[in-house]
C-alpha cells in the first residue's frame, strides 16, 4: 500500500473568491487542518489556469469529481495569501 502525501492548510484564510480551470488530475491526499490533531483524507485537485498556470487544491471526498477530468470547472475557493494550496470548498458548473 503506497503511502500518502501529507498536507496541513491553516484555517485563517485572506478571502473567499470564484475561479475556474481545466481539471487536469486527482491525488488522494492526508491533510490536517490548522491545530486541529485530526487527520483527513482528502483529494489533492491539480488545475491548469487559463495562463497555462497549475495550481493545487485541496477537494472533499467525493468521487463524482473524477467525471470532471479533463473538463473546466468553476469553482469557490478559500486563499489565503502565499499559500502553497489552498481549499477548494464548492464545484458551481462544470463543461
Amino acid at each position: 500500500m503506497k503511502e500518502l502525501d501529507s498536507y496541513h492548510i491553516d484555517l485563517e484564510y485572506t478571502y473567499i473568491g470564484y475561479t475556474s480551470g481545466k481539471l487536469k488530475s486527482i491525488t488522494p491526499i492526508v491533510l490536517r487542518l490548522g491545530e486541529h490533531p485530526e487527520i483527513l483524507q482528502r483529494y489533492l485537485l491539480t488545475i491548469e489556469t487559463r495562463k497555462g498556470d497549475l495550481k493545487k487544491y485541496v477537494y472533499y471526498l467525493d468521487k463524482r469529481i473524477f467525471e470532471f477530468v479533463d473538463k473546466n470547472i468553476s469553482f469557490e475557493v478559500k486563499f489565503r495569501d502565499d499559500a502553497p494550496i489552498n481549499e477548494m470548498q464548492y464545484i458551481y458548473r462544470a463543461w
